[in-house]
């Protein structure tokens, strides 16, 4: 089974390295990025 993958886009560094932490150690593959235009190239 593949394994769930998360896309947290926000402009909050903080909010966004506290969010993908909290989610890689709860075993899913995350990406963080910031908001714009960049989310749509990941």
């Amino acid at each position: 089974m593949a394994q769930t993958r998360i896309l947290i886009v926000d402009d909050e560094l903080v909010i966004r390295e506290s969010l993908a932490g909290w989610l890689r150690r709860d075993g899913y593959e995350v990406d963080a990025v910031p908001a714009g235009k960049r989310p749509w190239t990941c």
